[in-house]
C-alpha cells in the first residue's frame, strides 16, 4: 500500500513537468503543424488568457495539497502549530459562465514529517490531520483563479507511541477529534491547459461538541493540480 501510495505521487510530479515541458514547445510554436491539424492561434491565445472554458462544462479537479501548515487548539492541549506534507483532494468544477465556475471538493491533508517515503516513527511524535467539503465561487482571471466560500471539516490531533506500555513514563498515546465549520478561500496560477499551482487558506471558527464552541484554527495549503474538462 505505500508504494502504491508512492508511486501515485511521483506520477502525479511527473505528469506536472511533462505538461510544462509540453506548454513550452507550444509557445515557441513546436507543435504546430498541418499534420496534427492544430489551430495556432486557437490554442496559444485561449493558454496565455486563461479562456479555454465554455458556459455549462464541468471539469474534474484531482490534487495533491503537498505541503500543509497547521494552527490546530485541540481541548485542553496546547496550541499547536506544525509544518508538513501529504493530501489529496477530489472535485468538480461547474461554469456557470466562461470566467466564472462553482467548485465542490472533498479533501483530507496532513503533516506527515517527510515529504516522499511513507513510514511510521517508532518514538513519540504528532499528527494532525484535516478531512473537508468545501463549496466555493471562483473567478477566473487570465490564467489567475481566485475563489472563496464555505468548508465543514473533521481535525484530528494524534499524539502516537508504537512503544508504549503501561510501565512507560511517556504519555500515553491519545486522539482529539472534532468537528468545525468555517471559510475556505483559494488562489491559483494556471501553469499549463491542465496543471494549475495553487495556495489554499481554510479558517474554521465554529466547532461542534465541544467544551469550546468558538475557537480560531486554519490550515494553509500548497496544491499542485490537474484539471480535465468532461465533456457536456
Amino acid at each position: 500500500m505505500r508504494r502504491l501510495k508512492l508511486l501515485i505521487v511521483v506520477s502525479f510530479c511527473l505528469s506536472g513537468f511533462t505538461e510544462s515541458f509540453s506548454a513550452i514547445r507550444i509557445v515557441n510554436g513546436q507543435e504546430f503543424s498541418q499534420e496534427n491539424n492544430l489551430n495556432p492561434k486557437d490554442t496559444i491565445d485561449n493558454y496565455v488568457n486563461g479562456q479555454d472554458k465554455t458556459k455549462g462544462q464541468f471539469v474534474l479537479h484531482l490534487s495533491l495539497p503537498y505541503i500543509n501548515s497547521f494552527h490546530f487548539s485541540p481541548e485542553n492541549e496546547k496550541i499547536k502549530n506544525n509544518i508538513g506534507f501529504m493530501g489529496y483532494s477530489v472535485g468538480l468544477d461547474y461554469f456557470y459562465n466562461t470566467t466564472q465556475y462553482l467548485n465542490l471538493s472533498f479533501a483530507q491533508i496532513q503533516d506527515f514529517f517527510l515529504p516522499i517515503a511513507f513510514v511510521d516513527r517508532g518514538d513519540e511524535y504528532e499528527l494532525m490531520t484535516s478531512s473537508f467539503v468545501s463549496l466555493s465561487n471562483n473567478h477566473k482571471i487570465n490564467r489567475f483563479s481566485i475563489g472563496y466560500g464555505l468548508s465543514f471539516a473533521q481535525n484530528s490531533w494524534d499524539l502516537r507511541n508504537h512503544s508504549w506500555d503501561e510501565n512507560s513514563s511517556a504519555r500515553e498515546p491519545i486522539k482529539k477529534t472534532y468537528n468545525a465549520f468555517g471559510l475556505i478561500s483559494s488562489t491559483y496560477f494556471q501553469i499549463t491547459k491542465h496543471f494549475y499551482l495553487g495556495i489554499i487558506y481554510k479558517p474554521t471558527f465554529y466547532r461542534l461538541k465541544t467544551e469550546t464552541t468558538l475557537k480560531y484554527e486554519h490550515s494553509i495549503s500548497i496544491d499542485f493540480t490537474w484539471k480535465i474538462p468532461l465533456k457536456k
